[in-house]
């Protein structure tokens, strides 16, 4: 009986480590994907591999043992309750289902990374996934700058994305994740051989990131970024506001002519920053006084911004390029206070693994080092991405899964940090 018994737990432990490989695999191919604009069939193939997995692994033992993100379910739950009511009570289903999708996929992908990463070396593969992508895709940004392809016709850099705005997204987040891990490696007791070759390979990506997004002259991504560094030199390491000194005072001497124009527009001219943003914004305004509750339904802007739109502007945008307008314009304004509730979690989360981090008694430098270096990316990163809300809407395409996709690994990496003082807790 015994024996019945312990054959049957190297089943179900053989068989939960197939699925979470087979998640593990279809994640890092979604991460490799997911910068690459030309590339969505791939991208969902590998996010659909990990979803089976997950489904088998869910149906192989009955639903039971699902750990789940305690701290983000109920939001989330009231943040799809009232999707769904807009959607459902749009003038255009259609569109607004095909643009509530987009939401459901991202929350999805939050579920599926927390729920099957549950060790430290899975979450750490897929954020080194992240940030080897990222460098390479930004080292060809700035070779594609140099050659003159790969630009619109404006010079804004597209390197493997569709829109410059898209690629801006991407390194809003994927730039201060990895000075994060720079900051770490810089605070941790590392090797000296060991830390110069880390140290190197992450400034050189670092470099890369911030040249490509540069070439994208994208401004309100820059200021984003800008923001996150600050905070990361004055909350995690203070050596460096002599060197970000330095860097704004040469920086004008060694920016092209069409970028040191494109930086004087946020001080010159405040209408050239904004484009017609503004016109955007007071639309948008207007229909939240008259749709308060439930919005005007997901992905219907463009079609109610035709009707008021004020005679002698040219473009016809899909969306206010502001995220929290665009929320409690399309799901209403609850909606926005249940995005924001969400944000404040996330922030709560950070500093709850941070905590658990500061007790720990670990021996071990490079867990140290990957510890304080995720801790300090990611919360960058969610700074930074919430700050570039302001200036467009960022929850959505790719930059609403990587959203999703990032507090997933937070989420995950909670969990992971828990577990040890939930087991002392009982014992």
């Amino acid at each position: 009986m015994m024996a019945s018994t312990f054959n049957n737990k190297i089943n179900d432990n053989t068989f939960a480590k197939y699925c979470s490989t087979i998640i593990l695999a279809g994640l890092i191919l979604f991460v490799i994907f997911l910068p690459i604009g030309y590339s969505t069939a791939v991208m969902y193939i590998g996010l659909l591999i990990s979803l089976l997995g997950w489904i088998a692994k869910l149906i192989y033992h009955r639903l039971r043992g699902i750990l789940g993100c305690r701290y983000l379910d109920i939001p989330i739950c009231i943040l799809i309750g009232l999707g769904i009511i807009s959607t459902a009570l749009s003038p255009e289903f259609t569109v607004s289902l095909r643009r509530f999708w987009k939401i459901i996929q991202g929350i999805i992908l939050f579920y599926l990374v927390v729920n099957n990463l549950h060790q430290r070396k899975d979450i750490l593969q897929l954020v080194i996934a992240m940030l080897v992508v990222a460098g390479l895709i930004s080292i060809y940004g700035v070779i594609c700058y140099l050659t003159k392809t790969r630009l619109t016709y404006d010079n804004r850099l597209l390197a493997t994305f569709k829109y410059p705005n898209y690629l801006a997204a991407y390194l809003t987040i994927m730039m201060p994740l990895c000075m994060g891990f720079f900051i770490g490696g810089l605070r941790t007791g590392l090797k000296r051989k060991q830390r110069w070759k880390y140290l190197m390979l992450l400034g050189i990506g670092l470099s890369a990131m911030g040249g490509s997004l540069i070439f994208t002259l994208t401004r309100g991504a820059w200021i984003a970024v800008a923001v996150a560094i600050i905070y990361l030199i004055i909350v995690f390491d203070k050596r460096f506001i002599s060197v970000l000194l330095v860097l704004l005072a040469i920086s004008p001497f060694m920016m092209p002519k069409h970028i040191k124009s494109r930086f004087m527009t946020m001080i010159q001219h405040q209408q050239g920053f904004m484009g017609e943003r503004p016109y955007w914004w007071r639309a948008a305004l207007e229909m939240i006084q008259e749709h308060p509750l439930k919005g005007i339904g997901p992905g219907r802007f463009k079609t109610e911004y035709m009707l008021r739109k004020p005679e002698g502007l040219r473009e016809n945008p899909d969306q206010c390029h502001n995220t929290y307008l665009q929320i409690a314009l399309e799901m209403g304004i609850p909606a926005l206070f249940v995005f924001l509730w969400i944000v404040s979690l996330l922030f709560w989360m950070i500093l709850r693994t941070r905590k658990i981090i500061a007790s720990e008694n670990t021996t071990s430098t490079v867990h140290k080092t990957w510890d304080t270096g995720f801790i300090i990316g990611i919360s960058a990163s969610i700074i930074a991405y919430l700050i570039h809300g302001f200036t467009d809407n960022v929850l959505q395409r790719r930059a609403l899964l990587i959203f999703w996709f990032i507090a997933g690994l937070l989420g995950a990496s909670l969990n992971e940090k828990e577990k040890p003082q939930t087991i002392r807790q009982h014992v």
